[in-house]
């Protein structure tokens, strides 16, 4: 590796530290990931595990089978915002509505066979 390379590695390495010690709350943060798609971090704190079991009691009190939606309205002048909470093992919106856009398309064909069949 060339002392470009090595520099480059080094400035990245420092760059994911820092962001680590600037992320927000009593959280033990234990891992920051990059890739094409953001940032995800991964940590314990008291506070998510509280969250995490208000957004399941959420799930449950709505007979929610997969997801639950909801929308909150910031302060004046802040655009408003959804927020889905769904099952870890479930489908979230965009991969049912993927879903059955598919199963549409498979049905939409299977109708134009029987059609060109019945002439």
């Amino acid at each position: 590796m060339n002392i470009i390379d090595k520099l480059a590695v080094m400035w990245i390495d420092w760059r994911h530290g820092r962001a680590l010690e600037n992320l927000p709350g009593n959280i033990e943060w234990t891992a920051l990931h990059f890739d094409k798609n953001g940032m995800s971090a991964e940590g314990i704190s008291e506070s998510i595990a509280v969250l995490g079991a208000e957004c399941s009691r959420m799930l449950e009190v709505n007979n929610a089978p997969n997801y639950f939606q909801f929308d909150i309205m910031p302060a004046h002048g802040v655009k408003p915002v959804r927020v889905t909470i769904q099952w870890a093992n479930g489908e979230s919106p965009a991969e049912q509505n993927t879903r059955l856009r598919g199963e549409v398309e498979k049905l939409r064909a299977d109708i134009e066979r029987l059609k060109e069949c019945a002439k």
